[in-house]
């Protein structure tokens, strides 16, 4: 599953070379930025017996990418809005996760993706306070 990360990372990356105004490849990097930072201590350490350098990403660049893709295509996808909040929430900048989770909110559900996003960032604002 790791060796498989390396691969989809560098096709994310080609295609946003290739295409550096499709929103949705940027989001996808974003997505794999934002997994591979979660990842646990003992999957990191797994990895790092493995692989010689085992794949590294933070929140930090994952909100970069999520931020590129909306800026490149506002609105195009709920989820990517949410994945903006959660990396925000991550790297501490509070205000910047609650006004796009109002955003997320205040958004007409298209799909039962949207519908699921638009409640999980319900339940985000409400910890949240």
């Amino acid at each position: 599953q790791i060796q498989n990360s390396f691969v989809v990372r560098d096709h994310w990356v080609r295609a946003v070379e290739l295409d550096p105004a499709d929103a949705t490849s940027r989001s996808l990097l974003g997505e794999w930025c934002m997994a591979v930072a979660g990842l646990s201590f003992v999957t990191r350490q797994v990895a790092a017996a493995v692989f010689a350098s085992p794949p590294t990403a933070t929140y930090g660049e994952a909100l970069s990418h999520f931020e590129e893709a909306e800026k490149t295509s506002p609105g195009f996808w709920l989820k990517n809005r949410l994945n903006i909040a959660k990396c925000a929430l991550r790297v501490g900048d509070k205000a910047k996760a609650k006004e796009r989770l109002e955003e997320v909110v205040a958004a007409t559900a298209r799909s039962s993706e949207d519908e699921d996003v638009v409640k999980e960032a319900r339940e985000a604002l409400k910890k949240m306070g």
